[in-house]
């Protein structure tokens, strides 16, 4: 995506490689850093007998009021397209699409299967406890296989997920301690991207290796660059929703965040 030059094109994934020409137009698009107004010449010229079934997305970001001109080139694309034999998926049609496939219900786990979680990170916060690397690895790798939908549930319960939390954190630990640093640092910042919001608590019983290891985790934590987020609802009765990232509650909508680390 080009921001104030132009255009991007590219098939979906799964798509198959494009014909030479629409490899050509989308060259053409590409080196003339064209807008909306200037691909309609190239639109008319291109033959719809070479064109298959792919499905291409153009795109175009600009900063500030979109110009008159190009907001006109944009609402004569889908028909053009149209016209000349091509399916095209408007904007609205796309925002609806995109919402079937990646927004959905959460699905909550049956009490029996949520105990049986909590007891395997149990059991993975006793593998780091006593140092055993390999068994804390592949605790920590059956815990990264399960859903998405799943590890975010598991934060719905503020305690439960500054455990989570504080065990990624135990994890990179013992990385560092055996000696790999390079692995640890990448532990951290999973350990934030994973758990917005959350930050090391020094405990009175923590032994002093893993007190020094939290402090230097701290610091690695505050060197990240943050991103803020802003969510709010239209036409909604806002009281009654909440916002989660990553599963965690982060209050009533409306709601803003500015300590979300990638």
């Amino acid at each position: 995506m080009h921001c104030s030059r132009g255009l991007d094109a590219a098939p979906t994934a799964g798509s198959r490689r494009p014909r030479s020409r629409a490899r050509a137009l989308g060259r053409a698009a590409l080196r003339l850093g064209t807008s909306a107004a200037a691909l309609l010449p190239l639109l008319v010229q291109a033959d719809p007998a070479q064109a298959d079934d792919d499905l291409w997305l153009v795109t175009r970001v600009e900063l500030g009021a979109a110009r008159a001109e190009e907001l006109e080139a944009a609402a004569r694309l889908g028909p053009l397209l149209r016209a000349r034999g091509l399916e095209v998926l408007d904007a609205a049609s796309a925002a609806a699409e995109f919402e079937r496939k990646h927004s959905r219900h959460a699905t909550r786990l049956p009490p029996a299967e949520i105990n049986e979680l909590d007891a395997a990170l149990r059991t993975l916060a006793d593998d780091l406890a006593s140092e055993n690397l390999g068994a804390a690895e592949q605790a920590l790798a059956d815990i990264e296989a399960l859903s998405p939908d799943i590890r975010d549930q598991l934060n719905h319960d503020q305690q439960r997920a500054r455990r989570r939390f504080h065990i990624c954190l135990l994890a990179a630990h013992l990385f560092s301690k055996e000696g790999y640093a390079v692995e640890a640092s990448g532990q951290v910042r999973k350990c934030a991207r994973d758990f917005p919001g959350l930050a090391p608590e020094q405990g009175p019983y923590l032994p002093d290796s893993i007190r020094t290891f939290f402090a230097r985790a701290d610091r690695e934590l505050e060197s990240i660059a943050r991103a803020s987020l802003h969510v709010e609802l239209e036409s909604a009765d806002t009281d009654a929703c909440r916002v989660r990232v990553n599963g965690i509650d982060r209050g009533p909508t409306p709601a803003s965040m500015d300590d979300l680390r990638t």
